[in-house]
């Protein structure tokens, strides 16, 4: 019998990555703009498979709302509930597994339930225990939000990874590192497109998302595509399953491929536009895109907006500038890939969002202060779209956050911060709620902010904080290091930090 070796994905941690599509605020306006009604108020929100917890705890921080979570792994439980109780929000972490969560009668109904990315990862048995949960736990109303590989894009790697499996199973000694493995099994499927495969030369996609592979860390490769049920899914079965649980689709939170003319050329949105079912229009869209990844929202007893409530809806929702305009890419990103936006639209957008010291700004203002030129309010909210996809400019949560709120999410980021000492800014996303959920701060950010929550004034102060974390840090990685240079470069972006980017963190109530 061939010998293989056991792949455990447990012994490596999950990324510890912040979500954007897993917020509150966020979901509420991919529906808006799906056109159905939703209520955050009052909020109840379970998070699935929720990784190193830091998305639901930045989202319990920054919401009003009771929150609830599950993970399978004690370590990713643990480091989550350390994050919990620095920020003291209400939100409960099981270590449940999805069979022992479906059977649980202590859950309260909720409004939302996200998970993300798990679907693909786990066995038909706990697909199945999560339908029933959904059935059973998702208040009439409520939304799910479930991403996913899909097969439609997936499909010409599908060899390839069984291959890669069967390698880290079969090669190697049964004591080699999991990471180790997944690399090797990676380079070996590379050397066989280098002598030529044939399966190569007639499957280019598939060598394309090869060389994307190989970009990424072992990591991350390990707990993506070396689980023992990868399962890319097609996008009419996951809306088949889901519909066993009365959930109806609404939408995606890649709100970009909403926006026809960035995602496909006119042929193929005149064809899109052809098709009234919406669920074979957005498999038409899928097949049309290759999408590889799916983020899906689905609802359960939908209620339609009016046309007229859904434009007060989307002239109502607030958006908020969290960087310098300077500091903003003109860029929008789909499903596919970035597109390039012209400076001379997109800028005074950007402008009337950065005013009165990057106040929240609505729909409607924005109208108002004639820099959108949509003919309707659809239009108009594509524009925002468009900026919204990037990395900063975000859904407005809650236009006026309570002392409560402000002091949850200080205290949570302030141990993010703190935590940048150790792990090199592992964590790269800080609670606001203003937003209701997260904003990139990168590692040098982080120290900056600390260094200045601790008594730092100046960006010469503020640099020498940095840079005394940083070499610790450095020094017990590596030896001696010298730091005139590494200095002066800190003192430049820590008074770019202190006089742009520091009163706009303040805005939105991280610190």
């Amino acid at each position: 019998m061939t010998r293989r070796n056991q792949i455990n994905i447990r012994e490596l941690g999950y990324t510890y990555r912040y979500f954007r599509d897993l917020c509150p605020s966020y979901l509420k306006f991919a529906a808006s703009i799906a056109g159905f009604r939703f209520s955050l108020a009052p909020l109840s929100y379970l998070e699935l498979g929720f990784g190193q917890g830091v998305s639901i705890n930045i989202h319990a921080a920054a919401c009003d709302g009771v929150f609830w979570g599950s993970d399978y792994n004690p370590a990713q439980v643990a480091f989550a509930q350390s994050l919990a109780t620095a920020s003291g929000a209400r939100v409960e972490l099981l270590a449940d597994s999805f069979e022992q969560l479906a059977r649980r009668d202590d859950l309260p109904t909720f409004n939302m339930i996200t998970l993300h990315g798990i679907w693909t990862w786990i066995s038909e048995s706990d697909r199945a225990h999560i339908i029933e949960l959904v059935r059973r736990k998702l208040a009439p109303g409520g939304l799910l939000y479930v991403s996913h590989n899909s097969l439609t894009g997936w499909a010409k790697m599908l060899p390839l990874r069984k291959l890669m499996f069967a390698h880290a199973q079969m090669a190697g000694g049964p004591d080699e590192p999991l990471t180790t493995k997944v690399r090797h099994a990676i380079e070996f499927v590379q050397s066989l497109h280098d002598v030529g495969a044939k399966h190569a030369q007639t499957n280019p996609g598939a060598v394309a998302q090869l060389q994307a592979l190989r970009a990424k860390s072992d990591t991350y490769l390990a707990h993506e595509f070396f689980s023992d049920n990868w399962t890319p899914t097609a996008f009419l079965d996951v809306v088949a399953q889901f519909g066993e649980a009365d959930l109806s689709f609404v939408g995606t939170t890649h709100l970009m491929d909403t926006l026809e003319g960035f995602s496909m050329p006119q042929p193929a949105q005149r064809l899109l536009e052809s098709i009234s079912d919406p669920v074979l229009r957005e498999a038409t869209r899928e097949y049309l895109i290759d999408a590889t990844f799916r983020k899906d929202v689905f609802i359960k007893t939908p209620e339609r907006l009016s046309a007229r409530e859904q434009d007060e809806a989307l002239l109502d929702t607030q958006f908020v500038l969290a960087a310098g305009i300077d500091e903003t890419p003109m860029q929008a990103r789909n499903s596919t890939g970035a597109v390039n936006l012209d400076p001379g639209h997109f800028r005074p957008i950007l402008e009337a969002l950065a005013a009165n010291d990057h106040a929240p700004k609505s729909l409607r203002e924005l109208a108002k202060a004639g820099v959108l030129r949509g003919e309707d309010v659809r239009q108009m909210a594509g524009e925002v779209i468009a900026l919204l996809s990037g990395p900063v400019v975000f859904v407005v949560g809650n236009r006026a956050p309570s002392e409560l709120l402000h002091a949850q999410c200080s205290a949570l980021n302030r141990r993010i911060c703190e935590l940048a000492i150790y792990d090199g800014g592992e964590l790269r996303d800080v609670a606001s709620p203003v937003v209701g959920g997260g904003v990139p701060v990168g590692e040098s950010e982080q120290l900056f902010l600390l260094g200045y929550l601790q008594g730092a004034a100046d960006p010469a102060s503020c640099a020498a904080f940095a840079w005394k974390c940083v070499a610790t840090r450095v020094r017990a990685e590596r030896g001696d290091i010298a730091g005139d240079d590494a200095i002066s470069r800190l003192t430049e972006h820590a008074r770019a930090f202190m006089s742009g980017r520091l009163p706009i963190l303040k805005a939105l109530g991280v610190i």
